[in-house]
């Protein structure tokens, strides 16, 4: 390997060439050029680097990274940290590093190997296939799952309905439930020892004082019926005001008898001695 140094003054130009105790003088005088050039050895220049044997530049330079060159580094160790490796290929790595698909990761469960692509899928698609959930209702026995092909129901009944959305299931009653706080209408129940209480209304409690549109099906209210009551016996407290008698003209000591053409009772003034005489 050469070095070389061009000359581009007239002035006389030395270097000093030390090869372990000798010096050599290279002298360039008189030069009519603008520029020259002349050459040195660079085997003939002595260095000293650590970690290197080299005693020359030309040995030391000939295993030396340069940047833009390509090379060859054997038996090198490159800090990841600091450094940035670009355009690695599969091909440039050991076959021992890599796990391939028909190797399996599951045989190869180690921290210095990599796996392939290929390698996870195959290893993650086995153990999805392999899980199942499994669950149990009030009815119906042991259930399960495939995670990997099969979806879970979540169906609804008699009076309940489910929708989904988003991630939500949401399992809810229909207007067919009755609920302790809703309005509801019942329809062909059948109520044992219920138990009423302030009050009842509706179209099956009659609220009549008159008890207009009495009916074999109705319930009257307890207003009603002693308002009823107090009309019907306040036009009916004496015996001539009963609709069974029929009082013409008692007098003292007038007795009752019963009429069976007429079906009431009558009053009777005809007594002798004490003795009633038909």
């Amino acid at each position: 390997m050469a070095i070389a140094a061009k000359v581009t003054t007239n002035p006389q130009v030395k270097a000093t060439v030390q090869n372990t105790s000798v010096s050599k003088t290279v002298g360039v005088q008189n030069s009519s050029k603008i520029q020259d050039s002349f050459s040195i050895d660079a085997s003939e220049i002595s260095v000293s680097l650590d970690n290197s044997t080299a005693t020359n530049v030309r040995d030391a330079l000939n295993n030396t990274a340069v940047a833009g060159a390509t090379q060859t580094f054997t038996s090198k160790t490159i800090n990841a940290d600091d450094n940035t490796i670009s355009n690695l290929e599969v091909d440039n790595i050991k076959a021992a590093t890599l796990v391939i698909e028909s190797e399996g990761i599951s045989s190869n469960d180690n921290d210095t190997t990599l796996p392939t692509s290929a390698a996870v899928k195959d290893y993650v698609d086995s153990q999805v296939t392999a899980q199942d959930l499994d669950f149990q209702g009030d009815s119906g026995g042991a259930l399960n799952i495939d995670l990997d092909s099969e979806a879970l129901d979540i169906a609804g009944g008699s009076g309940i309905s489910t929708s989904g959305s988003s991630n939500t299931i949401t399992v809810a009653i229909d207007s067919s439930v009755t609920t302790l706080t809703g309005s509801q209408s019942l329809t062909n129940k059948t109520l044992t020892s219920p138990v009423l209480n302030t009050g009842i209304s509706g179209s099956a409690v009659l609220d009549s004082d008159t008890m207009s549109g009495v009916s074999a099906t109705k319930l009257s209210s307890s207003e009603s019926i002693k308002a009823y009551v107090d009309s019907v016996s306040s036009g009916e407290d004496t015996l001539d005001e009963m609709n069974d008698t029929n009082l013409t003209n008692p007098q003292d000591s007038a007795i009752l008898k019963y009429d069976s053409s007429s079906q009431k009772w009558v009053d009777d003034n005809n007594i002798d001695g004490g003795s009633y005489v038909n």
